[in-house]
């Protein structure tokens, strides 16, 4: 899963090197792909806080969703709201509104790693010295020495702990 989540500061995309149309092409991909996600999330935010939802609880479905699917969720969400800390029943158009928007966040975070990959693939064609990145909480992050990682724009190894947080899972995702 990318972690999408920290993107919501995130600046948009932009190579360093010489950048050649299907770079751009890639970059717009991405930055389409982001923007795409973050709209979806503040207005699951919204639907799920106007729901009385506790904070997070649209980062908690979206988790879910990209662990089991949309479909999986949707159908957790409809048995047990209290899954996700939701009060329940939930009213249809609500659970429409939400799926939707799952939806949409679902394929752009999907989008995003696509376009990342074509990107790099076609970066290291550029310049096949330099190292591939992931995208980690919004951040371009590159390996480092002995397993860290670092931030590509700063040079800036992330400490264990933001890594190994942003791995871990919502222990909610074991239940279902």
């Amino acid at each position: 899963m990318s972690p999408l989540l920290g993107w919501a500061a995130a600046p948009a995309f932009r190579m360093t090197m010489q950048n050649s149309p299907e770079l751009a092409k890639t970059e717009r991909q991405l930055n389409t792909a982001r923007v795409t996600f973050n709209v979806a999330r503040m207005e699951l935010g919204t639907i799920l806080s106007g729901l009385k939802a506790r904070e997070g609880a649209s980062d908690r479905l979206i988790y879910h969703a990209d662990e089991y699917g949309v479909e999986h969720t949707m159908k957790v969400l409809a048995k047990d709201p209290s899954s996700f800390e939701l009060p329940g029943p939930l009213p249809a158009s609500a659970m429409a509104r939400i799926e939707n928007n799952l939806a949409r966040a679902y394929k752009a975070n999907h989008d995003v790693d696509a376009a990342m990959a074509e990107h790099e693939n076609l970066a290291a064609k550029v310049d096949p010295s330099r190292p591939k990145a992931i995208l980690l909480d919004g951040k371009e992050v590159i390996p480092g020495t002995s397993g860290a990682v670092v931030e590509r724009a700063t040079g800036r190894p992330l400490p264990t702990t933001e890594v190994e947080t942003t791995n871990d899972r919502d222990n909610d995702t074991d239940r279902h």
